[in-house]
Protein backbone atom coordinates (compact mmCIF):
# COMPACT_ATOMS: atom_id res chain seq x y z
CA UNK A 1 0.00 0.00 0.00
CA UNK A 2 1.77 3.39 -0.96
CA UNK A 3 2.34 6.17 1.86
CA UNK A 4 -0.33 8.61 0.40
CA UNK A 5 -3.23 5.81 1.14
CA UNK A 6 -1.90 4.97 4.64
CA UNK A 7 -2.03 8.40 5.64
CA UNK A 8 -5.21 9.05 4.06
CA UNK A 9 -6.56 5.78 5.89
CA UNK A 10 -5.27 6.96 9.17
CA UNK A 11 -7.18 10.04 8.91
CA UNK A 12 -10.36 9.03 7.40
CA UNK A 13 -10.44 6.47 11.00
CA UNK A 14 -9.31 9.64 13.27
CA UNK A 15 -12.13 11.61 12.02
CA UNK A 16 -14.29 8.70 11.99
CA UNK A 17 -13.35 8.03 15.57
CA UNK A 18 -13.87 11.91 16.15
CA UNK A 19 -17.92 11.71 15.01
CA UNK A 20 -18.20 8.74 17.66
CA UNK A 21 -17.83 10.78 20.38
CA UNK A 22 -20.66 12.70 21.17
CA UNK A 23 -18.17 16.07 23.06
CA UNK A 24 -17.48 16.63 19.04
CA UNK A 25 -21.59 16.48 18.26
CA UNK A 26 -22.08 19.14 21.36
CA UNK A 27 -19.29 21.06 19.81
CA UNK A 28 -20.34 21.29 16.30
CA UNK A 29 -24.20 22.52 17.64
CA UNK A 30 -22.14 25.24 19.67
CA UNK A 31 -19.98 26.50 16.78
CA UNK A 32 -22.85 26.33 14.27
CA UNK A 33 -24.46 28.70 16.93
CA UNK A 34 -21.76 30.75 17.40
CA UNK A 35 -20.90 31.22 13.56
CA UNK A 36 -24.96 31.91 12.93
CA UNK A 37 -24.79 34.46 16.01
CA UNK A 38 -21.62 36.46 14.52
CA UNK A 39 -23.80 36.60 10.83
CA UNK A 40 -26.80 37.51 12.49
CA UNK A 41 -26.04 39.50 15.22
CA UNK A 42 -29.75 40.81 15.55
CA UNK A 43 -30.73 36.77 15.88
CA UNK A 44 -27.97 36.33 18.81
CA UNK A 45 -29.94 36.41 22.01
CA UNK A 46 -32.69 33.60 20.51
CA UNK A 47 -29.90 31.18 18.81
CA UNK A 48 -27.36 30.97 21.44
CA UNK A 49 -29.58 29.84 24.54
CA UNK A 50 -30.76 27.46 22.09
CA UNK A 51 -27.87 26.54 20.91
CA UNK A 52 -26.62 25.97 24.64
CA UNK A 53 -29.51 24.41 25.55
CA UNK A 54 -29.49 21.39 23.06
CA UNK A 55 -25.80 20.88 23.56
CA UNK A 56 -26.47 20.54 27.11
CA UNK A 57 -29.26 18.25 26.42
CA UNK A 58 -27.25 16.19 24.32
CA UNK A 59 -24.42 15.71 26.87
CA UNK A 60 -27.52 14.26 29.22
CA UNK A 61 -28.82 12.13 26.93
CA UNK A 62 -26.15 10.59 24.92
CA UNK A 63 -23.39 8.18 26.23
CA UNK A 64 -19.81 9.86 25.69
CA UNK A 65 -18.84 6.92 23.00
CA UNK A 66 -21.73 6.10 20.26
CA UNK A 67 -21.55 3.63 17.97
CA UNK A 68 -19.08 1.04 19.23
CA UNK A 69 -19.68 -0.79 22.93
CA UNK A 70 -16.78 -0.50 25.48
CA UNK A 71 -15.23 -3.96 26.42
CA UNK A 72 -13.32 -4.00 29.42
CA UNK A 73 -10.10 -4.63 29.22
CA UNK A 74 -9.61 -6.98 31.92
CA UNK A 75 -8.73 -11.23 31.52
CA UNK A 76 -11.04 -12.73 34.46
CA UNK A 77 -8.51 -16.39 33.88
CA UNK A 78 -5.41 -13.73 34.16
CA UNK A 79 -6.70 -11.81 37.18
CA UNK A 80 -7.95 -15.89 38.69
CA UNK A 81 -4.41 -17.01 38.69
CA UNK A 82 -2.97 -13.71 39.76
CA UNK A 83 -4.85 -14.59 42.87
CA UNK A 84 -4.11 -17.93 42.95
CA UNK A 85 -0.62 -17.23 43.19
CA UNK A 86 -0.49 -14.51 44.82
CA UNK A 87 -3.07 -14.83 47.57
CA UNK A 88 -6.04 -13.02 48.45
CA UNK A 89 -3.91 -10.67 50.96
CA UNK A 90 -0.83 -11.67 51.28
CA UNK A 91 2.19 -9.63 51.19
Amino acid sequence: MPKSKLYVMIIIKYIYNRLLEASTWRNLILLAGGSWAVKNPDQAELIIPVCVSVAGFMGSLLPDILGKKVEPKTDLETKTSEIETTGWGDK
